[in-house]
């Protein structure tokens, strides 16, 4: 069922099992299965509540992988700082988990004293990463400042990388102001209160319109981020790693 990606119902089956046939495995090599099921059956919510009150290194792993996968970056790289002394590869998941943590939340510093832990070549990826990470913070814009540069219509879609459409947003909102003007000045005052409120709604539209394109570009930025991250670091194998060697199928070795 694993391998064809079925995990409710593995997850459902391994629950049987534990009914139907109680102490059959050892709890530790069940629980990591389990919470590898929930998981890759995305359900972040239920590992956050099982995995926080656990102090195991698997469970830790199971907790940040949680955590990230919901953009909570700051538990994630919380829940990381446990310590495995048993097994190396444990701790450079957790290790790998807590430098991740600290790139999404721009905290640099931290970031590149965590790539010391490690060894390499994962040491150079890691500072590629941290790299990467601050040149692409760099890309990053201020919700606040788009919405306040819209006061100039169409400039904070400027300020958002979306030339175009503050260009129509300035023209629309433009001849609209023009056309309510000329109206009043030719005694179309009807006509004109229509095109002053049209304008007045493109312009409102215009400031809300580039405060949200800023929040949608920061948006896809840290996405790209997070996936070049897991991809750099591959964190998703570490969690087949684990349900592999330490899960039911291999917790009695």
């Amino acid at each position: 069922m694993i391998q064809q990606k079925e995990y409710f119902r593995a997850f459902a089956e391994l629950k049987r099992l534990e009914i139907l046939f109680p102490g059959y495995r050892d709890a530790g090599s069940v629980g990591v299965t389990e919470m590898y099921l929930a998981i890759r059956g995305k359900r972040y919510a239920e590992v956050k509540t099982s995995a926080v009150f656990s102090n195991n290194a698997h469970f830790a792993i199971f907790l940040a992988e949680a955590c990230f996968r919901t953009g909570d970056y700051t538990c994630g790289a919380e829940a990381a700082k446990m310590k495995s002394p048993a097994d190396p590869r444990l701790e450079e998941a957790l290790v790998k988990r807590r430098l991740a943590g600290y790139l999404m939340l721009g905290r640099y510093s931290d970031a590149v004293n965590v790539s010391q832990l490690f060894r390499e070549p994962l040491r150079v990826k890691a500072g590629l990463l941290i790299n990467y990470s601050m040149n692409e913070s760099g890309r990053m814009r201020s919700p606040a400042a788009a919405a306040a540069l819209g006061v100039v219509p169409g400039l904070g879609y400027l300020y958002a990388g979306q030339g175009l459409t503050g260009l129509l947003a300035f023209l629309v909102v433009a001849m609209s102001v023009l056309f309510a003007v000329f109206s009043f000045k030719t005694d179309n005052g009807a006509v004109g209160a229509v095109a002053g409120t049209i304008g007045a709604l493109f312009y409102s539209g215009s400031v809300m319109g580039g405060y949200l394109s800023v929040k949608r570009r920061n948006a896809a930025l840290s996405n790209e981020l997070a996936e070049r991250i897991d991809n750099e670091l591959d964190l998703d194998a570490d969690l087949d790693w684990m349900n592999t060697r330490h899960g039911i199928d291999g917790g009695s070795r």
